[in-house]
This record gives C-alpha cells, sequence and structure tokens, in this order.
C-alpha cells in the first residue's frame, strides 16, 4: 500500500486503553517519524484504527506520509485484547500498570473460559489452552499470579490516594497489598486478650511475610474452586506448587 496521509476512523475505547505517552515518550516518537518516517504500518480494523493512534495523530501533525493494514477479528472485544498485547511489549509501565489494562478483560476471558470448559467435558478443548481467567490475565501483564492477585486487590480496594501512589511508582505493589490486608484483618474484640510483641514472632526461621505468597496461593485455589474454573489436574498442579512453596519456607530458601 502507498504512503499517504489516509483517513482512518478512530474509536474512543481503543484509543483510551494504554496511558497517555509521556512528554519524553511522545518527543522521542515524534523525533523518530520525522526523521525516519513511518517505517511500520498502522493497524486497522474494518477502517478504524487498532494500533498506532499515537503514530496517527503525529503524522497527520507533521505530514508524516503512513500506511496501514487490515486485520480481521470476530469483535471490538477481541481487538482490544489483541491491540493490549502487541501494546504491552512497547510501552514502559509498571506492573501495576499492566495488571490495571488488563483487569477490565477479566469477565471477557471468564466466559471463555467457561467454554472450553464446556468443550474439555466431551473431551474437547478447540482452542488447546490450559489455565483459567487469573492465570490469563496475569500471562498478559507479564506478572507473576501472585502479583496480579495483589494488584487485583489493591484496585477493589477503592482506596484512591493508595492505588494513585502505586501506579505512580511511589509504593510498591506488596507495600501497599500488606497495607489493605492489615486494615481489612478482622479487629481484636474486648474478650480477647492482648497479645505484645516486640518482634514479629518467626515462623520455621523466617518471618511471617515469607508465608504471604502460600496464603495468596491458598485464597486463589479457592477462588477457582469456587467459580467452577478448577480442573482435577489443575488442582493436583496448584497443590503440589503450595507443597513446594511450604517446602521452600522450611528449608529456608523462600524469598522476603
Amino acid at each position: 500500500m502507498e504512503k499517504r496521509m489516509h483517513k482512518l476512523n478512530i474509536s474512543d475505547k481503543l484509543a483510551n486503553l494504554m496511558p497517555p505517552l509521556t512528554k519524553e515518550e511522545d518527543a522521542l516518537l515524534t523525533n523518530s517519524l520525522l526523521n525516519e518516517g513511518c517505517r511500520e504500518p498502522l493497524v486497522v480494523w474494518n477502517g478504524t484504527i487498532v494500533d498506532g493512534h499515537n503514530r496517527y495523530r503525529i503524522c497527520w501533525r507533521h505530514g508524516v506520509p503512513f500506511t496501514y493494514k487490515e486485520m480481521n477479528f470476530e469483535s471490538e472485544t477481541e481487538a482490544m485484547l489483541w491491540a493490549v498485547r502487541n501494546q504491552m511489549a512497547r510501552r514502559n509501565l509498571t506492573d501495576f500498570q499492566k495488571c490495571e489494562l488488563v483487569l477490565p478483560f477479566e469477565e471477557a476471558l471468564r466466559e471463555e473460559a467457561k467454554k472450553r470448559q464446556a468443550w474439555r467435558k466431551h473431551g474437547i478443548d478447540p482452542l488447546n489452552e490450559t489455565g483459567n481467567t487469573q492465570d490469563m490475565l496475569a500471562t498478559m501483564a507479564g506478572v507473576s499470579h501472585g502479583t496480579f492477585y495483589k494488584a487485583k486487590t489493591i484496585l477493589a480496594s477503592g482506596n484512591a490516594d493508595l492505588i494513585c501512589s502505586v501506579r505512580k511508582g511511589n509504593m510498591s505493589i506488596n507495600r501497599a497489598y500488606m497495607q489493605i490486608t492489615a486494615k481489612s484483618a478482622k479487629p481484636r474484640t474486648a474478650k480477647e486478650p492482648v497479645v505484645v510483641m516486640k518482634e514479629p514472632a518467626p515462623v520455621m526461621g523466617k518471618p511471617l511475610e515469607s508465608l504471604l505468597p502460600i496464603g495468596d496461593a491458598v485464597r486463589d485455589l479457592l477462588n477457582r474452586v469456587t467459580e467452577g474454573e478448577a480442573t482435577t489436574k489443575m488442582i493436583i498442579s496448584e497443590l503440589t506448587r503450595l507443597a513446594q512453596m511450604i517446602d521452600e519456607v522450611e528449608n529456608g530458601k523462600a524469598g522476603i
């Protein structure tokens, strides 16, 4: 296709999927387009931009010709999923930002997981995929399952100040998660004895923090079973992984 000033449609949903470029990122992209031209074609679905919104904006601003290629998607949701996966590898995003970007697709992926489960009952898996919704979202974000669970918990807390702090990188996901779980812990009643401890009680020679990933994994496994996403094979695999994690704590190899 000839490079020229093509007029394309813009969907707000697709255009606003990713956080806006920083001033530095915008300057670098503008400089690249002016000096090297628009080398990669924009991705379009039915005349609407799926990938390349920033390049499209800058090219039109400075008169830089470009080309595009059409791709086929079954729905706008599928196009959005593709765009997120494609952009995730390009942008310099924090783990929390990545989790925040993929979380809105949880329900769509949950429906896909239910379809796969129904097919597997008949011995068929047309997509040849394993894992559940949480696994797929964590994989999309490029983070561990535990990190995704903690980020999801932070976002679900509704604590705007805390979320903003983690989003900007001023606070780690682990620290914010510990603050939220500490606040949500069951308060002590008047009849309960007060236990005063000068230091955290060691468990198998390690601080209590060593057990947090195990607790997260147990809660997540319970969620999978409750949601009907767990298979016998997956449960056995997760229990094996939990046993290995416990062994690491006992052997003093667990990370803090």
